[in-house]
């Protein structure tokens, strides 16, 4: 039987109970069994929900474990770049199906610039400068706002049920 189904069940006879003003006359095993039945299943469901916590538990784990993994592989790259930068002529070298070589870039290199001259710079060439702005609510003054009789257009406190399994 379904849990909804063992609700429904529950609730039919409790409707009963309320019906006959609290008396159990000849439904107490009905309610004894449908209260049994309840917990069975939701025991089971219980049980579920703990496999899945620890599934994901499990899966965000090796996700950092692949993450360093994939980390320490990007370094391997790198040194090994560097070392054969260090050893290839600088016209290159056919190594068997590879090709090493070296092509030219251009990347634009900063000196370390602490706040004050940056703001100077920033000021003076204002062309070179992009200027990122974050904005988020916060939840925890509004919450207190709304708890302290404030009316904030566009928020409300909802009261919710969490379910808690210990």
């Amino acid at each position: 039987m379904k849990l909804y189904e063992i609700a429904h069940e529950y609730r039919a006879i409790m409707a009963q109970v309320e019906a006959a003003d609290g008396e159990l006359t000849g439904i107490e095993y009905a309610l004894d069994d449908v209260q049994e039945q309840m917990s069975d299943k939701c025991a089971a469901i219980c049980t579920i929900i703990r496999e899945h916590e620890a599934l994901a538990d499990m899966r965000r784990n090796e996700a950092k474990r692949l993450t360093v993994a994939a980390q320490r592989d990007e370094t391997t790259v790198e040194r090994l770049k560097a070392y054969l930068a260090a050893n290839v002529p600088a016209d290159g070298i056919q190594a068997g199906v590879f090709t090493v070589g070296f092509r030219t870039s251009k990347a634009v290199e900063l000196d370390a610039l602490d706040m004050a001259d940056m703001r100077d710079l920033s000021e003076h060439f204002p062309d070179f400068y992009r200027t990122e702005i974050s904005v988020k609510p916060d939840k925890t003054a509004i919450k207190k706002a709304i708890e302290s009789g404030e009316t904030i257009t566009g928020a409300r406190l909802v009261v919710r049920q969490n379910i808690s399994i210990k």
